[in-house]
């Protein structure tokens, strides 16, 4: 009808969320055989004959091999499917699937009780693979709080969350328990085992679960605090990105403000190989050598890439980006933005683009974190430019290319530094931290009491 076609996406849209669909029905009916036809082109086919064969027809032989096979029941709950090994990680939300008694739901209780089983072992902005089947008794759970029957209400929620955190925490953890919870009818059992018997190296430090608990003492066991992974590249793209925010609300207000100086600079010398004194007669200036160099960098990397000519560079074998349907079809609506970038990227295939070519600055970006980046949040991203990603990496090569802490400069090359500076010592790095502080001789005066 007419009021539904104006909400029709592009045809491309619509065939993904079809194909969407037709896969957690396969998921969700592994007993029954599918198949799914685009255009004359098979693109979906399961054969009816049980969940590993479901599995395989949606996600391949390599996203199972990297999966551990669950068939276990907990308080009355049993809990069957796939959830993703410590390594195994996804960059959004898009690979988690959760049916409950055979209905597909998104439920933010399942979610929280697996999201925090895994929080260990996973960075920021990476999210754990799961495909799992819940059998609940139908008096304990509610299926009619949505129109669509997409989420449900449990009777019991503390119930729900502990079975599914103390599950899937005993078989990331190693417990002795997990061959009992994992599938002894799985081809890779034996692969599993090995798995447990020589954990990861960091396990040690993992919180290790009492099996003895009962099921409101294991619920107390989310609330001790892991450890993090750390992970600098992260810490870099945050404060990018708040830097880079907060930046574009300044410049809309007013125009970055220079430090006025008296006079021209004098080098008094360098102080702890990290900061630069100079003084104009009248006040000090101390200079962050790695800063100051590190926003100069940035600006012209910047300058470089957002002229219209931006130089690429063929890349010596193109790289394959394979993606999920909901992700091709987020892409696909930007590809015109993301070749703007100098970026050569083009569709090839079912659910997979071919990039050929990036920009000659950034010739050592890495391009598979690159698109995860993008991909990590599709919610966050639509109010998100493309470009402000990209200014994000080229903050992070700056970073890396410019003057360090702790290296000691000639006379020479703090002058070549300064006189790329021209005098603007009012600039932040990339980062938001201020290049200079100035010093008047006022508050040096105050120092040593020689005015009140």
């Amino acid at each position: 009808t007419p009021v539904r076609v104006r909400f029709l996406k592009s045809e491309r849209s619509e065939e993904n969320e079809i194909t969407s669909t037709v896969a957690r029905f396969i998921m969700g009916n592994p007993e029954v055989s599918f198949r799914y036809v685009v255009d004359g082109k098979t693109i979906l086919q399961s054969f009816g004959d049980g969940l590993e064969s479901a599995f395989l027809s949606i996600y391949g032989v390599d996203v199972l091999n990297n999966c551990y096979y669950v068939d276990t029941e907990k308080n009355g709950i049993k809990i069957k499917g796939y959830i993703g090994k410590h390594h195994f990680s996804k960059s959004n939300r898009s690979y988690q699937t959760v049916f409950i008694n055979g209905r597909y739901v998104l439920n933010q209780t399942i979610s929280s009780a697996i999201s925090n089983a895994y929080a260990s072992y996973m960075m920021k902005r990476q999210y754990p693979f799961y495909v799992l089947n819940l059998t609940i008794p139908t008096d304990a759970v509610d299926v009619n709080v949505h129109p669509n029957k997409t989420d449900v209400r449990f009777i019991n929620n503390q119930i729900i969350y502990g079975s599914l955190y103390s599950v899937v925490s005993k078989i990331l953890d190693g417990s002795s328990e997990v061959l009992s919870i994992l599938s002894t009818n799985n081809d890779k059992t034996e692969e599993v085992k090995k798995d447990i018997e020589k954990p990861s190296e960091n396990q040690s430090d993992y919180v290790k679960h009492n099996t003895t608990l009962n099921i409101f003492e294991e619920i107390k066991v989310c609330d001790v605090a892991k450890p993090v992974q750390k992970n600098n590249d992260d810490q870099i793209f945050l404060e990018n990105k708040a830097f880079l925010e907060k930046l574009a609300k300044e410049q809309q207000l007013q125009k970055q403000q220079k430090i006025e100086l008296a006079k021209e600079l004098q080098i008094i010398g360098q102080a702890l190989n990290t900061f630069l004194i100079l003084e104009d007669g009248e006040s000090l200036y101390l200079i962050d050598q790695h800063a100051a160099h590190e926003r100069l960098l940035f600006d012209k990397l910047n300058e470089s890439l957002s002229k219209a000519d931006v130089i690429t560079q063929p890349l010596l074998l193109p790289y394959n980006l394979t993606v999920n349907p909901i992700e091709f079809d987020f892409l696909s609506d930007r590809l015109g933005a993301i070749k703007n970038m100098g970026i050569e990227i083009e569709e090839f295939g079912t659910n997979t683009f071919k990039i050929s070519s990036i920009p000659v600055i950034l010739s050592n970006m890495n391009l598979e974190k690159f698109f995860l980046d993008v991909l990590s949040d599709l919610n966050a991203l639509k109010n998100i430019t493309l470009s402000s990603l990209l200014m994000e990496k080229l903050a992070q090569k700056a970073c890396k290319s410019a003057i360090k802490s702790g290296d000691k400069l000639s006379d020479n090359e703090i002058k070549s530094l300064l006189d790329m500076l021209k005098g603007d010592l009012g600039l932040k790095c990339p980062h938001g931290r201020p290049i200079a502080v100035k010093i008047t001789r006022t508050e040096i005066d105050k120092w040593f009491k020689r005015i009140v």
